[in-house]
């Protein structure tokens, strides 16, 4: 029984400091690995936007609208520029949701510079207040062959007159133009 114990210990000694002795060889490997990407640049801006709802159809469980909105204001590289987005708008009735589809958006200025990209769908818990998010995939002038991210903060002013707050990740700015 003693020679059983002494070799339970001497095992359980071992098996320890094997286990806490080792390097973690697959974090060392991720680490090796892991690509290094540039956080983009922030842009901001501000926008006061219409929108205009256009009835698509519906059935018993929803009602579908598509949504144009525009407007101007300012946003940071361009100075004053003006929005377009369009998405859908599926109105949930039985669940009392409001869906955003899928979409589109441009921001340009006068001197021909624009980023444009999609907007990605979503769920909303009310009507007041909502957010847009898509990505960035080209642009011309000041933007050619940018990519990146957009979130787009819409705050109802008043009927059909919203303030939008907008805020891009852009990649591939200020650098040879390359296709990600």
């Amino acid at each position: 029984m003693r020679t059983i114990k002494i070799l339970f210990v001497a095992t359980t000694a071992m098996f320890c400091f094997t286990l806490f002795s080792c390097e973690d060889e697959s974090g060392k490997n991720e680490r090796d690995t892991t690509l290094v990407h540039k956080p983009g640049k922030l842009i901001y801006g501000t926008f006061t936007v219409s929108s205009r709802e256009e009835y698509r159809g519906h059935d018993q469980s929803q009602v579908s609208l598509h949504v144009e909105m525009d407007g101007e204001g300012d946003f940071e590289e361009f100075g004053q520029a003006h929005i377009k987005v369009g998405h859908q708008k599926i109105i949930d009735n039985i669940n009392e949701k409001v869906r955003i589809g899928a979409g589109e958006f441009t921001i340009w200025n006068d001197s021909g510079s624009e980023i444009y990209g999609n907007i990605k769908g979503l769920t909303l818990d009310g009507n007041n207040k909502y957010q847009l998010v898509g990505s960035i995939f080209g642009g011309s002038g000041k933007f050619e062959h940018v990519y990146g991210s957009l979130k787009i903060d819409l705050v109802n002013q008043e009927f059909n007159q919203y303030q939008a707050l907008a805020e891009a990740r852009v990649h591939n700015m200020d650098e040879q133009p390359q296709v990600p």
